[in-house]
């Protein structure tokens, strides 16, 4: 037989294995801590940020054609990644907003890829900034994207995300970002965060959440007695779809305990319930229990870092304290970008002014001077060899050797002196001020 190779079971487990298992936590998934995603949400949002106009509408089945920028486990697979960043009933903040039928909590399945639209969210860039620091793959051709975009708050606490990868597994809740930002807020500020609980909060949810411990909480539904014998249940606990429950009442109907039941449901659950007298005073004593309208969720917060290394964290809070010590070092360095950007422009435009006002003034001839000549007096008069300024200054025409010029870059000229004196250059002051902006937001 050939192409046949031996090989240990020791070497087959330590060698192979593992790789296939680092590759499955690393490549798809497990979310990083800070972008809160997995490769495939990031290659989707690359390709909606790189080849799509911003605010326009794009095709799901477009959006999650995704083979060109290194994705190699099936499209159908990515679109139904972006249907879960898009469906409002699934985020409390969604990436993309949605323009069709995506589902609900009562029957979370959209509709076909082909029919359904998505357009970046109008909020995107409010929490997603400091794209020019973003840190990059040395493999571009199957990793274009970025490592991990830069949002201002935890992302993987926003939306809430699940994974099963070999060994290990995540399981983070969906929480508001106001609150997310109070917290990261009150650690900027020096104050002690370790205490402090981030209950959960789901999109479309009217029932009750508690907290049983840092990261467990219990999600509870809503029932009422409409009238004698007659129950109303207006809320189901979380991880309920319709179906799902009406195999619950189903069941309950098999086993006695309810009479009847009629399905009112339509844009949100409602379900009444028959019963006779002594189902009824069985109910009244826990109806929450008697209906099983609660249910219980344990976090995991296992994940990513910015390396793309493994981290399990104890706490939420653990993930603020990381997230915002690592922030404060990208946006200091996008901050730095941003003043030697300026200053650049400021040197250009000031450039450009003297060349202008030597031309009118006659300090500098052009009639009868070759280009190359025309280079090398720019050359020696400025002190300039980057060629491509040169050039790019060189070639202002003629029309523009007026006046009219010299006071609109004089315009120019002070509003970049004006933005690199108001620049703040504290990233702490900053990110605050992004938060603030958070916490006040609609």
């Amino acid at each position: 037989m050939k192409n046949v190779f031996e090989k240990s079971i020791t070497d087959a487990i330590d060698i192979d294995y593992r790789e296939y298992a680092e590759y499955v936590i690393s490549n798809r998934a497990i979310p990083c801590y800070i972008d809160g995603m997995k490769p495939v949400g990031r290659k989707i949002l690359f390709n909606i940020l790189t080849r799509h106009k911003s605010g326009s509408r794009v095709k799901v089945s477009d959006a999650g054609s995704i083979s060109c920028v290194g994705y190699h486990h099936g499209e159908q697979s990515a679109m139904g990644a972006v249907v879960t960043l898009a469906a409002s009933w699934n985020n409390n903040v969604p990436i993309f907003k949605q323009h069709g039928a995506f589902g609900s909590r009562l029957i979370p399945e959209a509709a076909a890829p082909r029919y359904i639209f998505v357009s970046l969210n109008d909020d995107f860039y409010r929490y997603f900034q400091d794209f020019d620091v973003l840190e990059y793959s040395e493999d571009v051709e199957d990793n274009p994207e970025p490592k991990t975009y830069l949002p201002n708050i935890p992302w993987i606490l926003v939306n809430g995300i699940k994974g099963i990868a070999v060994g290990f597994a995540c399981n983070y809740l969906p929480h508001d970002p106001k609150d997310i930002a109070k917290v990261c807020l009150k650690y900027l500020s020096g104050k002690n965060i370790d205490s402090d609980i981030i209950q959960p909060t789901f999109p479309d949810f009217t029932g009750t959440i508690q907290t049983e411990d840092h990261n467990k909480f219990k999600t509870t539904g809503s029932v009422s007695r409409v009238a004698r014998n007659s129950w109303k249940i207006t809320e189901l606990p979380i991880g309920y779809t319709r179906e799902k429950y009406y195999s619950v009442l189903i069941d309950l109907s098999n086993k006695g305990l309810i009479e009847d039941f009629d399905d009112n449901c339509s844009s949100t659950f409602e379900f009444t319930i028959k019963v006779n007298t002594k189902q009824d005073k069985d109910i009244a004593n826990d109806p929450i229990k008697y209906f099983k309208l609660e249910q219980t969720f344990t976090e995991n917060y296992t994940a990513l870092d910015e390396n793309s290394h493994l981290i399990i964290f104890d706490k939420k809070t653990d993930i603020i304290k990381k997230f915002i010590d690592y922030r404060l070092v990208k946006l200091n360095e996008q901050l730095v970008y941003d003043h030697k950007k300026l200053t650049e422009q400021l040197e250009f435009q000031s450039l450009k002014r003297k060349f202008v006002n030597d031309v009118i003034t006659k300090k500098i001839l052009l009639q009868n001077m070759t280009k190359k000549q025309l280079v090398s007096e720019f050359s020696a008069v400025y002190k300039i060899a980057d060629h491509d300024i040169i050039n790019r200054i060189i070639s202002i025409p003629m029309y523009s050797m007026t006046q009219d010029t010299l006071d609109q870059l004089d315009g120019q000229i002070k509003d970049l002196e004006n933005k690199i004196s108001n620049l703040n250059m504290d990233p702490k002051s900053v990110l605050k001020s992004r938060l603030n902006e958070i916490i006040k937001s609609k």
